[in-house]
């Protein structure tokens, strides 16, 4: 089975329905569980740019309007 994902935004925020608002100083904290088999990478896209090694939580983008944040996880199978 594929590894479990979750994400937890670090800073100010506020939700309305299935938004999140948030400022600059706010930070994404991305993380990675596999009982089995462990992790063995973890990437991330902001707004369909190419995909990074995440390796500590990462500023979200400070400029205004709609944003999208992609992220997945690699076993080590």
């Amino acid at each position: 089975s594929s590894p479990i994902m979750s994400a937890d935004v670090l800073g100010d925020r506020f939700i309305v329905g299935d938004r999140i608002y948030f400022s600059g100083r706010t930070k994404l904290k991305l993380t990675a569980v596999d009982n089995k088999a462990g992790i063995k990478q973890v990437k991330y896209s902001i707004d369909n740019n190419e995909f990074q090694n995440y390796e500590d939580p990462f500023y979200l983008p400070s400029k205004s309007g709609l944003h999208t944040v992609r992220y997945y996880a690699i076993d080590n199978m």
